[in-house]
């Protein structure tokens, strides 16, 4: 992997992973098919991962790696929020208790 533009910049991108349509200041996105050339040339993502002999000039930092998506999907993978895993059961809190006829694998919270 290796990138252009600024080591600074590309500290800043560590707000928010988004589409190049989405991306915001801070933000880090992806690009890997020409036809969405022209949203990443009007994208405010600071930095994008691009495929390694990417040329053209766009105002985020180019991040060259081998596969754009798949970089981009690593990244969401590790900085991804952990699930919340409830057990099983019924919440005292949610009532309709009794309908529900197979409470194995079923969780039912309460609305907040």
């Amino acid at each position: 992997m290796s990138a252009a533009g600024g080591s600074r910049e590309l500290r800043q991108a560590h707000c928010g992973r988004r589409s190049l349509d989405e991306a915001n200041e801070g933000d880090l996105s992806f690009y890997g098919n020409p036809k969405y050339l022209k949203a990443l040339r009007k994208s405010r993502a600071t930095a994008v991962f691009v495929p390694h002999g990417f040329a053209e000039d766009v105002p985020a930092v180019r991040v060259w790696v081998d596969s754009p998506a798949e970089a981009f999907g690593k990244l969401l993978a590790v900085f991804a929020p952990v699930p919340i895993n409830f057990e099983p059961g019924i919440h005292p809190a949610a009532g309709g208790r009794g309908r529900c006829r197979d409470r194995r694998n079923v969780t039912i919270q309460r609305l907040r």
